[in-house]
């Protein structure tokens, strides 16, 4: 917020809050915890995003993939509970954690 008043005061136009990374980021957590809930398997879900070859090529059990997939789902979880408003307020839901 004091980045975007400083651009504001100094005649720059304020950066976007969301970058184009992070509102992808964001809808990719909303699908994954989605479909964690009607019963799709974290695996399942990286065969989707990364493609059977990729996920094969490496034992799931200490697959970055899995981590990267659980990540997202527990991530997607916290902005289903009430992290999107913070999302409408300028944070993000990783600070909501904090507060």
């Amino acid at each position: 917020a004091a980045q975007r008043l400083h651009d504001t005061l100094v005649g720059r136009r304020p950066r976007r809050w969301l970058t184009i990374q992070r509102r992808n980021r964001i809808a990719r957590a909303l699908r994954t915890y989605d479909a964690r809930r009607v019963g799709a398997t974290l695996r399942d879900i990286a065969i989707a995003y990364f493609g059977e070859p990729r996920v094969a090529a490496e034992p799931w059990k200490t697959s970055a993939l899995k981590a990267q997939t659980a990540r997202l789902s527990a991530y997607g979880g916290r902005l289903t509970k009430a992290g999107y408003r913070q999302l409408l307020r300028g944070r993000a839901a990783s600070q909501q954690r904090s507060n």
